[in-house]
């Protein structure tokens, strides 16, 4: 009625969205025709120049999406990422509209701006139909992103086991090489236990180590899968790849450091477990020797002793004494980076003892040896 009084159906909202695409977000077939018919323009675009056609590809509408493909709808328009309609469908999980779009003419192997694929979106979404309808028409598995990402490393972090076991046997190992990455480690950064074990039964190294491209992303310069089990707090991931044989000595930051100071005792416990105490005294010694562990850890570094006493308080089934909580409160008034730099705290007016007690000097094996 509006149209045939003379509505404009090109009128956009603040968000420069027309009537037609947001008729397609409420799926409804009957408006979308309406404006169509009343000549509105199927290719007009908002300001992200998301178009009536990607809206369509989202919402999963088969219908509406052949009437717009009928009345002039292109499916190699690219959103404001680069992104077309095949794209969206795949990234949504919507497997119907994928065919439709591929059917006219849809490019399987197109690329997002940042280098995204239509099968990478589809790895992403989980929906293996989509995945395989994809393959089946051409999508090549072994195509990275420009950050070096496969669709086998997106399923692997997401935990989409069926896509991921599907992706491992066509994707190529050289693939896997340029990019730095094994999926095993995209597994342990999204802390997918069962996607672990897969890749793990599958014959993928546990010990597998990041490129220096990809490395040289974290400020701590990590490499192995554990790490990231360790840095995410993963435990049962930790768990799998300790059984499997993973090492712990890989990276420029020992995990042990990593689990004390971010206080997750179980992965501590699970580590010392591998560890035997003496084992533990060198691998942290060893650590200070490390560049880029200060930067990693903003506390500042800390001694072999204080480490293990400190593991050693926390992981005690004992409660702890009026004594020791208010050196805990007296260390919460205090930085750490104080506390770990001994210039610094030479310069506090604290009386030797109290120094000692609130820097954990009472556990430290290694003072008391000297002074006898």
């Amino acid at each position: 009625m509006l149209l045939q009084h003379g509505a404009s159906p090109h009128n956009t909202n603040s968000r420069n969205e027309s009537p037609l695409l947001i008729a397609v977000r409420q799926g409804s077939y009957n408006m979308v025709l309406s404006l169509i018919m009343g000549g509105a323009f199927v290719e007009q675009v908002c300001l992200s120049k998301w178009t009536a056609t990607h809206e369509a590809a989202k919402v999963g509408c088969p219908a509406i999406l052949m009437l717009l493909l009928r009345h002039g709808a292109k499916v190699t328009t690219r959103d404001g990422h680069g992104v077309t309609p095949l794209g969206i469908a795949a990234e949504h999980g919507n497997t119907e509209a994928l065919d439709i779009l591929i059917e006219h003419g849809g490019d399987v192997n197109a690329q997002a701006s940042n280098g995204d694929t239509v099968l990478y979106d589809a790895a992403g979404s989980g929906n293996l139909d989509s995945v395989e309808l994809l393959l089946q028409h051409g999508a090549n598995p072994s195509v990275a992103s420009y950050a070096f990402q496969l669709p086998i490393h997106r399923a692997a972090y997401e935990g989409h086991v069926l896509v991921l076991k599907t992706l491992i046997p066509i994707t190529t190992k050289r693939a896997i090489r340029l990019s730095g990455q094994d999926p095993i480690h995209s597994a342990a950064d999204g802390g997918q236990v069962e996607c672990l074990e897969l890749l793990i039964q599958k014959g993928h190294d546990v010990n597998a180590l990041l490129g220096t491209h990809i490395s040289e992303n974290y400020g701590d310069l990590r490499k192995s899968p554990l790490y990231f089990a360790i840095s995410n707090g993963y435990t049962t991931c930790a768990e799998k790849l300790l059984e499997a044989g993973a090492r712990t000595d890989l990276d420029p930051l020992q995990c042990i450091l990593v689990a004390i100071r971010a206080e997750r005792y179980e992965l501590v416990q699970l580590l010392l477990s591998v560890w035997s105490r003496c084992e533990l005294l060198l691998q942290i010694d060893h650590q200070h020797s490390v560049p880029h562990s200060s930067a990693v850890l903003p506390d500042g570094p800390c001694h072999a002793a204080d480490c293990c006493s400190t593991v050693d308080i926390k992981l005690t089934r004992k409660p702890r004494s009026l004594q020791h909580l208010c050196r805990l409160v007296i260390r919460d008034h205090m930085q750490l980076r104080t506390l770990n730099d001994p210039k610094a705290m030479a310069a506090v007016p604290f009386p030797p003892r109290l120094k000692n007690y609130v820097t954990y000097r009472d556990f430290d094996l290694y003072g008391h040896l000297s002074l006898t």
